[in-house]
């Protein structure tokens, strides 16, 4: 027996208009706030109200992306920013990392960075970011990508220097 619920929605998905999905007009109605006030925002908890007051959709409580939600909260300049030192952080930590894994050693630091990608990848579509737990998880993954940044540079500093 096929569920009649699913066989419509696979039918349906020939039929399927991009700006019919709920996540995409949230998107653009966030990207052309940022348009109207890019360099500070509209600060933070106002998305809510605007959204409804221009879409009549539904409420809506955030944009769904961490780096789109920065730059409506604060500005294109605050979120540039924080997309900058989060993708300096993976770039720099996963350059150790394939260095240490060309030597076969640093399991844990390897696990770390596919964490913390794994983490920012999911607030790229989502922010879970607004539950405590989950923010402090996100903020701890980005501080052990900085420890091994940090390691990395104080064995060469000692290879450098003779210890």
């Amino acid at each position: 027996v096929v569920p009649t619920k699913l066989l419509n929605k696979s039918f349906s998905i020939s039929q399927f208009n991009l700006n019919y999905l709920h996540r995409y007009d949230t998107y653009k109605k966030a990207i052309l706030f940022i348009i109207e006030k890019p360099f500070f925002g509209w600060g933070a908890s106002t998305f809510t109200i605007l959204y409804f007051l221009k879409s009549k959709i539904s409420l809506t409580t955030h944009t769904h992306n961490i780096f789109i939600e920065i730059a409506y909260n604060y500005g294109i300049f605050v979120s540039l920013f924080f997309t900058i030192f989060v993708l300096k952080l993976l770039y720099e930590s996963y350059k150790i990392v394939k260095i240490n894994n060309k030597n076969g050693i640093d399991n844990i630091n390897k696990f770390w960075l596919t964490s913390s990608l794994c983490s920012i990848i999911f607030h790229l579509n989502d922010i879970p970011y607004y539950d405590g737990k989950i923010n402090l998880l996100f903020w701890i993954l980005l501080s052990g990508l900085k420890c091994i940044i940090n390691e990395h540079r104080m064995i060469n500093l000692k290879k450098v220097s003779g210890y």
